[in-house]
C-alpha cells in the first residue's frame, strides 16, 4: 500500500524518525493503529449510545439544557476549587444553577465571612 503525505507531513515523519532512531514506515504503522483503535472505540461507544437512545434507556435532551447542564458544572467545579459561595445580591443564597442561568450573583459579598 502506498501513503502520500504532503511535503509539510513527510518532513515531520521524517524529523521524528530522525529523532527517535526508528524508521519512518514504523512510525506510520503505530500512528494507523493507534488511530484505527481509537476510531473503532468511538464508532462502538456511538452505536452504544444510539442504541440506549432507541430503547429509551436514555432521553434526549436538548441542546439549550445540555448547555446550561454543562454551564452549571464548570461554575460548581470552580467554586469547589475556588472555596467561594454563592450569594444573591439580596444576600439569599443562590445554587450554582441559577447563577449559570444568567441571574444576578456575586460571590461572598461584603460583611459576609466565607
Amino acid at each position: 500500500m502506498e501513503v502520500h503525505l504532503t511535503p509539510e507531513l513527510e518532513k515531520k515523519l521524517n524529523d521524528l524518525a530522525e529523532q527517535t532512531g526508528r524508521a519512518a514506515d514504523e512510525l506510520v504503522e503505530d500512528a494507523m493503529t493507534g488511530y484505527l483503535d481509537e476510531l473503532a472505540g468511538l464508532r462502538g461507544r456511538l452505536d452504544r449510545r444510539y442504541d440506549d437512545l432507541k430503547s429509551g434507556r436514555v432521553k434526549p435532551i436538548d441542546g439549550d439544557e445540555a448547555l446550561a447542564r454543562l454551564r452549571e458544572k464548570r461554575l460548581s467545579k470552580s467554586l469547589r476549587q475556588s472555596g467561594k459561595r454563592l450569594f444573591c445580591i439580596g444576600g439569599a443564597g443562590v445554587s450554582p444553577a441559577a447563577a449559570a442561568s444568567g441571574r444576578r450573583a456575586v460571590t461572598n459579598p461584603p460583611g459576609r465571612k466565607s
